[in-house]
């Protein structure tokens, strides 16, 4: 086969060397951008990547927002309902004896609430691999 532009090879090659040397001048001169900030929303793709080199890699699993490490393990960040902590009944002071059988009741039942929704949270982010 015969090279259509073997006069204008050389002149091709050197047009696209300019072009680059221009474009890294240009590149050298940009400040690099922050990318801990953002003025507006990031929009992470719905992927099914594979594990990164190093570090972790972020993308959207199911509609969920989605970290592979470079272990090739996926963890998703739940979004799951916990139900808020119920608005505790016992009274905030008390009147005559401390004691009494009915703050004490409220006291603890509330606490017993409380600690229900811990645990509940808790267990969901053992599950979703959030912690030991």
């Amino acid at each position: 086969m015969v090279d259509k532009f073997p006069a204008e090879q050389q002149r091709i090659v050197k047009g696209l060397q300019d072009a680059v040397d221009r474009l890294n001048t240009i590149a050298r001169g940009v400040a690099p951008i922050k990318v801990n900030k953002a003025s507006e929303y990031f929009d992470l793709p719905e992927a099914s990547p594979a594990a990164p080199g190093s570090g972790v890699r972020l993308y959207s699993g199911g509609g969920k927002f989605t970290v592979k490490t470079s272990a090739n393990k996926t963890v998703t960040i739940p979004m799951a309902d916990v139900a808020n902590p119920a608005n505790f009944t016992s009274p905030s002071t008390q009147t005559g004896d401390f004691a009494s059988a009915s703050a004490y009741t409220q006291l603890r039942a509330d606490c017993a609430r409380l600690h229900d929704t811990v645990r509940d949270l808790q267990n969901a982010m053992r599950a979703a691999g959030l912690m030991g």
